[in-house]
This record gives C-alpha cells, sequence and structure tokens, in this order.
C-alpha cells in the first residue's frame, strides 16, 4: 500500500515505515519509540506520505497550519501518531512573542521519544490548576531543510528524490482498506502486548540508534522475519553516519569507502566515493542554496580526504574508462587500512574481500535500473547510450 503513495530511493524505507505504523498501536510497551522526518525537495509527495501514515496508523492526525500553543495541546491528547506537516512553517510564522512558545514545544519534541521524559507538569495561570501532559510517542515530520541537530539524535530519517521517469505512478489509498487494517492491526496489538515487551527487552538499547529502533526489531522477532534485521542493522549504521556527519563530513567520506571495500572492491575511483555518498546523506546536505555545488560532491576534495584517512595512496592509480566513451576515471588502489576496518565489522565475511576490480563498478552491471546508484546523480548515465531499464 506504501509503495502506491511514494517512490523512495531506499527500499528497506518502505519496511521501516511500515514497522513504525505498527508501533503506534503499541507504543506504550516500549520505554522509547522513534521520530520520524521525511525529507527531500519540494513537490515530491512527502505530505501525501504523511496522510497516509496516519490513515494506517493508531489515532493518525496530520497537523498543518497550526501554531505551537495548540500542537503542543493535540501532543499530548492524540496517544497516537501526530503528523507534521511542513515543520519548517513553525518557525518561519513565528513573531517575536510567540518565540518563547517555538523553542517550548522544540524542546517537547525532543524529550516526548521518552517516556520517561515525555511528562511535563504545567500550572494553569487563571485557575492554579496543576495539569500532568503526557507528550509521549511518535511523531512524523516533514519539511525539505532538514531539523535541529540534537532533535534529530532521536529521529529516523527517510530521504526522499523525485521518482526517474516511468518507474512510479500515484495510486489513491481506498479508504476501506486502511480502515480494514486499522482494525486488524488494533486486534493484533492487543494479542501481543504482552510477547512484544518480553521481546523488546532482549534487544540492546546502549546508544540512541539502538534504542530508537529496539521497538522495530521486537515487532520483527514477533513477525518471525529474521532477514528484516539486516535492514534494521543498515539503518542503525546509517543514523550513526547521519549524526556524524553534522559536523564532520568527512565521516561520510569514511563510511562511503568502507561500504565499497565490504562489497570487495581492491580499487575505487573517488567519482563512485561521491556516489556512495549520495546514497547515504540528503540532496540538500552541506547546501545552503539549491544551486550550491557543496565540497563533498568535488572530485579534489573527497580525492584530499581519502589520502588523510590512508585510505588511498595518490601514486598508485591507474586511468580506464568504466563504461562506454566515457571520460577516462582515475582508480585508486585501496590500502590495507580500509579493509582492517571492513573487517571489524560484525556483518562482513572475510573471502568476500578484494575481489572486485574497481574499474568494473559500471560494467557489472547490464542496465542501470540495477545499479545501486540508480537514484543519484551519475554523469556515465547522463554521457552515454547504457540503458536505464
Amino acid at each position: 500500500m506504501m509503495k502506491s503513495q511514494i517512490w523512495l530511493p531506499n527500499e528497506s524505507d518502505y519496511l521501516i515505515l511500515a514497522l513504525v505504523a505498527v508501533v503506534t498501536y503499541v507504543q506504550t510497551v516500549f520505554e522509547a519509540v522513534p521520530l520520524m522526518l521525511a525529507t527531500g525537495p519540494a513537490g515530491i509527495g512527502k505530505s501525501a506520505l504523511g496522510e497516509f501514515m496516519a490513515n494506517v496508523s493508531a489515532n493518525g492526525v496530520v497537523i498543518g497550519d497550526a501554531s505551537a500553543t495548540t500542537i503542543t495541546r493535540l501532543m499530548d491528547v492524540n496517544r497516537g501518531l501526530l503528523v507534521l506537516d511542513d515543520i519548517e512553517k513553525i518557525h518561519s510564522k513565528s513573531s517575536k512573542s510567540s518565540q518563547p512558545q517555538v523553542d517550548d514545544l522544540l524542546q517537547i519534541l525532543k524529550t516526548s521519544y521518552k517516556q520517561r521524559t515525555a511528562m511535563r507538569s504545567i500550572t494553569d495561570v487563571k485557575s492554579g490548576e496543576v495539569n500532568v501532559l503526557n507528550f509521549y510517542g511518535v511523531k512524523f515530520m516533514n519539511n525539505t531543510q532538514g531539523i535541529d541537530e540534537i532533535l534529530g539524535t532521536r529521529t529516523i530519517t527517510i530521504h526522499t528524490r523525485r521518482a526517474p521517469a516511468g518507474v512510479f505512478k500515484h495510486i489513491d489509498s481506498d479508504p476501506e482498506d486502511t480502515m480494514d487494517l486499522r482494525q486488524e492491526l488494533h486486534a493484533w496489538s492487543m494479542d501481543f502486548c504482552k510477547p512484544l515487551h518480553l521481546a523488546y527487552k532482549q534487544h540492546s538499547k546502549k546508544s540512541r540508534p539502538e534504542e530508537i529502533t529496539a521497538p522495530l526489531r521486537a515487532i520483527v522477532d514477533i513477525a518471525n522475519k529474521a532477514e528484516w534485521h539486516d535492514a534494521l542493522d543498515d539503518l542503525v549504521a546509517r543514523i550513526n553516519v547521519e549524526q556524524e556527519s553534522t559536523n564532520s563530513p568527512e565521516s561520510v567520506v569514511r563510511e562511503s569507502c568502507v561500504r565499497l571495500a565490504k562489497r570487495g572492491f581492491t580499487s575505487v575511483a573517488v567519482e563512485q566515493v561521491i556516489m556512495e555518498m549520495s546514497t547515504l546523506v540528503p540532496d540538500n546536505y552541506m547546501k545552503e542554496y539549491t544551486t550550491d555545488i557543496p565540497e563533498w560532491r568535488q572530485v579534489n576534495w573527497v580525492r584530499k580526504h581519502l589520502v588523510n584517512l590512508g585510505f588511498i595512496n595518490a601514486s598508485m592509480s591507474t586511468r580506464e574508462r568504466p563504461f562506454g566513451r566515457i571520460n577516462a576515471m582515475r582508480f585508486y588502489k585501496l590500502q590495507s587500512i580500509v579493509y582492517h576496518e571492513a573487517e571489524s565489522a560484525n556483518d562482513t565475511d572475510p573471502s568476500l574481500l578484494r575481489t572486485i576490480d574497481g574499474s568494473q563498478f559500471c560494467k557489472m552491471y547490464v542496465s542501470c535500473k540495477d545499479c545501486p546508484y540508480e537514484t543519484v546523480v551519475c554523469e556515465i548515465r547522463e554521457k552515454t547510450t547504457k540503458k536505464r531499464y
């Protein structure tokens, strides 16, 4: 159903969103739940995705153009999924007099992911009565520019991009289908609260990414879908990269090159590393304006950091064409330090390392639809006749 609403560049994000929708029915079973953010260019379906999530989640409510005070009150009474459509409007429409309320709302959002910190006592100015408000629960936000750094540490980010031509057609969801699904999920949640709690207690919550993905892992355990844990492992790795990249874009260079080593490449072109980076960060990463070309997309900048990390030796390179008559690229032999980092990862089979010559990264795919870089900017695709589908 979700795939009929929006095209997402990361296939596993459909699973993540589906699991989060299920979490909303049983969120009081867990000590902490994730906050969600859909971010990407305007006009590609983020609002439609938010509406769909509200339709299939428990007590889903969409809030558009509302004041910070109204949103705060709705967070207390909702007890389900709250969708904050275009959260940037909260900042842009705030006046000097309402800024304290906006700041208070953002502080509430930061603490609302955890039961222990989501309760707040508020005194009614007129009556003097003290009310205890509960802001705990899953929130789904969307915008084009990302969010506050601290709030981001509690958040699973879904990156959206414009769908390639001819691969996606939006189909309106059937209200009867979504109603039937909600009824099934309500009944399921009543049956499985106790097993979910027991499964939840078995998962590590030492780090923030582990803490906010533990509810999803508990549901995967109940569903008996062990292979879905791989998608959650990738999600935790992605969250770690995103958090590090806020202050250190060099960490994205490191993670991208290690990922290529894990796949078995013996050498890499800097252009390939840049494309790998593009799969990890949003289109607007490190951009102040939409026309900017950020440093991480510049070959010389990335090459310098790969050398500084000790991942490549600038003097050890060959020039080859990765496909057709495209300009020759310079391929650098990966150094042993990269493989040491790759081998230290628990999810890597050492026998798969050092098996693929870097110049084959494009030739090994018959068409672009099979390539991991199908959804990102690729000069090979743009300058050659390689068939996309």
